[in-house]
């Protein structure tokens, strides 16, 4: 099987490995992979940030291409002069009613992690963007939370890169969510790396705003249901449907917690 990454029509970001899962839920094994380039210096024209060629580019380089080997991907071609490869969506929608090919973390990188913390931390992800910043972690609150886990190893991450530190690079980032006893995040780039691993544990936050892309229609249209978590998640993956408060958060850490040591 081939299919087509076509970046005229397809955005440079975490959608991309949502597109990589439903190749591999498609093609139930290996595929060829060709990403074709957009008429906007590689990309698509838009008005959808990141908006400058900087910040895609470095997406393609830190993101896309590195997600490529967390999946069996057999051949990759980067931007051919054409492609008759096959032309799937990269949304969430595409996996409803499948049985779901995960994401495979390389062992050489949970090694690393476990070499870095041999006890799982809980593992906090905030989203801190420039844009749709309605949809922010409230720091605040995040902030009290980890206080108050202070009995447990945590480590705190945000979504951007930061290239000193060794956690931020794609295959790390995703061994440090496999290796975590638990991930707490919000709906963030970085955490289509937990729920299309069926390794992780996780519960996200706080999934609806006001933005486009995050509105109960919209998160309906794409597989993830008012009150409940994508259909594909196991018992310890799950999605909140409250507010991102500390006591709201605590108090499902606390349930998980418990269920996870019975």
């Amino acid at each position: 099987m081939k299919y087509c990454y076509d970046l005229s029509q397809a955005p440079a970001s975490f959608d991309f490995v949502v597109f990589l899962c439903v190749c591999h839920t498609d093609a139930l094994g290996e595929f060829d992979l060709d990403i074709v380039k957009g008429p906007n210096q590689g990309f698509r024209e838009d008005n959808l940030p990141p908006h400058s060629t900087s910040e895609r580019s470095q997406m393609l380089e830190n993101v896309m291409l590195p997600a490529t080997r967390l999946f069996p991907v057999r051949k990759l071609t980067l931007f051919p002069e054409d492609s008759d490869g096959i032309r799937l969506g990269y949304t969430t929608a595409e996996l409803i009613g499948k049985t779901v090919k995960g994401l495979r973390v390389p062992v050489w990188a949970l090694e690393a992690v476990k070499a870095m913390y041999p006890e799982p931390p809980i593992v906090i992800t905030l989203r801190n963007s420039s844009y749709h910043t309605e949809r922010n972690s409230k720091f605040k609150e995040w902030e009290q939370v980890e206080r108050r886990l202070r009995g447990f190893k945590t480590v705190v991450l945000e979504d951007g890169w930061k290239p000193s530190s060794p956690l931020d690079g794609l295959f790390m980032r995703a061994a440090l969510y496999e290796h975590a006893v638990l991930n707490l995040t919000i709906p963030t780039g970085p955490a289509a790396l937990m729920y299309l691993n069926p390794m992780v544990n996780f519960l996200m936050f706080r999934p609806f705003s006001n933005t486009l892309a995050s509105t109960v229609s919209y998160l309906k249209s794409i597989g993830l249901e008012r009150g409940k978590s994508y259909p594909w998640s196991n018992e310890f993956q799950k999605v909140v449907w409250k507010d991102d408060t500390a006591f709201n958060i605590l108090h499902e850490v606390n349930l998980t917690l418990n269920r996870l040591a019975a």
